[in-house]
């Protein structure tokens, strides 16, 4: 997804991209992917800090369809877990019934 964040501002215009918004210019491929991927684990967490967004209408978008995997990702592991905690509760009681 930190491909997908720094594809969207090397195929947008030159002037208007995040890159030259928050002044990346000077940077380099890899600092500007590690920014790419601070953006997407802070959107993905639905931390969102703010500093960090889309500027023109394709980035917007981009930006919405990394929140819904976000949402989606958070939604099924927490799923996951209550799960699991929810199955060792369950066999945690069959023992103690058995032991009583």
């Amino acid at each position: 997804m930190a491909c997908i964040w720094m594809v969207a501002a090397h195929t947008s215009e030159l002037d208007d991209n995040w890159i030259h918004a928050k002044k990346f210019d000077d940077y380099s491929i890899n600092q500007i992917y590690t920014t790419s991927l601070y953006y997407t684990v802070a959107t993905i967490t639905t931390v969102g800090y703010g500093d960090i967004s889309g500027t023109n209408v394709w980035e917007r978008v981009i930006g919405c369809f990394l929140m819904m995997a976000g949402v989606i990702i958070f939604s099924i592991s927490s799923g996951s877990i209550t799960s699991i905690i929810n199955y060792a509760d369950e066999s945690n009681k069959q023992f103690n019934y058995r032991m009583e």
